[in-house]
């Protein structure tokens, strides 16, 4: 309310845009296009890729520790990123970052290939880890059960 109309309308383009900027980056970008792929069509302020050569929890894991929190997806295996005002400010850094990341995280494969270790398509990292538990549950609801819990502990004054 405080922005008013015009500042949303400007809120809105400038989260668009970044968007779009994001989604260009991993389409024409030579160090991102060979490795990743956006998946859908984007319209808003959400993408998701995944990696047609490399192990996307191990990109997530990566880019966990360069301070980005992506969402890691399951079926299929990808991660997402949902575009808000503050990533509007550092999209250049989260490519940037991104680039870095898929060029370490092909290094550990070559390294993995000679070892005779690939490790493309197993799941190895802590999202994939984390991430495969909740898919593998017979019973669900124990995750609404956490995910209440956890929003709960977000939400206490």
């Amino acid at each position: 309310m405080s922005v008013g109309e015009a500042g949303y309308i400007e809120a809105c383009s400038s989260i668009v845009g970044a968007t779009k900027k994001i989604i260009e980056a991993i389409q024409e970008n030579p160090a991102l296009n060979n490795d990743l792929e956006v998946l859908g069509h984007p319209l808003v302020s959400v993408v998701a890729f995944n990696s047609k050569t490399l192990d996307i929890y191990d990109i997530a894991d990566a880019m966990s520790a360069k301070g980005w929190h992506l969402n890691s997806l399951q079926s299929p295996p990808a991660i997402h990123v949902a575009v808000t005002l503050p990533i509007v400010k550092v999209w250049e850094k989260l490519v940037a970052d991104l680039e870095a990341v898929v060029e370490g995280e092909k290094e550990k494969e070559r390294v993995r290939i000679v070892e005779g270790k690939s490790a493309k398509g197993k799941s190895v990292g802590d999202s994939a880890a984390l991430y495969g538990v909740a898919g593998s549950l017979p019973n669900k609801s124990v995750v609404v059960e956490l995910a209440s819990g956890f929003l709960d502990t977000l939400y206490k004054a």
